[in-house]
């Protein structure tokens, strides 16, 4: 991402949105098993990008590798 687009970002994250998006990321223990039912629902368009080196959920353990 261009580093202005970054600091735009940054500029819009205030202490309650951090707070609250690293309390889903750090409950989200077993992502699998608990979003993708739920996804499966999705009739919109989207976009998921998924980094093949997420420790939190891993490609290869077979919870989203289908």
């Amino acid at each position: 991402m261009a580093a202005d687009v970054a600091e735009e970002m940054l500029r819009r994250v205030d202490g309650s949105m951090g707070d609250s998006i690293l309390t889903l990321y750090r409950s989200a223990v077993t992502v699998g098993a608990d979003w993708e039912p739920g996804l499966a629902n999705v009739s919109a368009p989207s976009l998921v990008l998924w980094g093949t080196l997420d420790p939190a959920c891993l490609v290869s353990d077979g919870a989203w590798a289908r």
